[in-house]
């Protein structure tokens, strides 16, 4: 199974980038409100629903890195100078790498701080020690990772914008 056409992407594709774009977006606006809030039950609720979701995405996001090894990126539909082409290989990996990395660091967080990790209500690991170490290694990914992925969203999102007026390529992600 190919992921495109010269000209037209599979719908898993599409699929998989959207579902991918809306869960990313939707759980970073969740964790920048939730770090915002008073330590207490709303809290509490919005970070359990947070991890929840976070959990299914990370399965998602594995699955589409995957599919994406297999099937290779999508083909460009124009040429563009060389520093262009790299720059969004580049970004396309960084997103790609962030869709796993992300939510690997937020597991290890919880783990690191010895909570045991829930998934929708079921126990998956059952609370243990802190181990000191995957704690802070997944603070500190967890931290950083929100402020480096906006500037990241915000620079493919742009560039996507100016493609459309060059090739139709976002035409194209939106099933055109």
């Amino acid at each position: 199974m190919t992921a495109v056409t010269s000209s037209r992407l599979s719908r898993l594709t599409i699929g998989l980038h959207w579902f991918i774009a809306i869960g990313f977006m939707a759980l970073l606006v969740s964790g920048l409100i939730m770090e915002n809030m008073d330590r207490g039950p709303a809290q509490f609720q919005l970070m359990n629903a947070h991890k929840s979701l976070g959990s299914l995405f990370f399965l998602v996001a594995a699955f589409r890195v995957g599919y994406r090894m297999l099937t290779g990126f999508p083909t460009e539909l124009s040429n563009k100078p060389r520093w262009q082409a790299s720059m969004a290989h580049g970004v396309h990996w960084v997103l790609l790498a962030a869709t796993v990395l992300v939510p690997l660091s937020g597991i290890a967080m919880t783990l690191g701080n010895g909570f045991g990790y829930e998934v929708f209500g079921m126990t998956l690991v059952e609370r243990g020690e802190p181990i000191v170490w995957l704690r802070d290694m997944g603070r500190a990914v967890h931290g950083a990772a929100p402020k480096v992925m906006i500037a990241v969203i915000v620079l493919h999102t742009v560039a996507a914008i100016r493609q459309q007026f060059v090739d139709g390529s976002l035409s194209r992600m939106l099933g055109r």
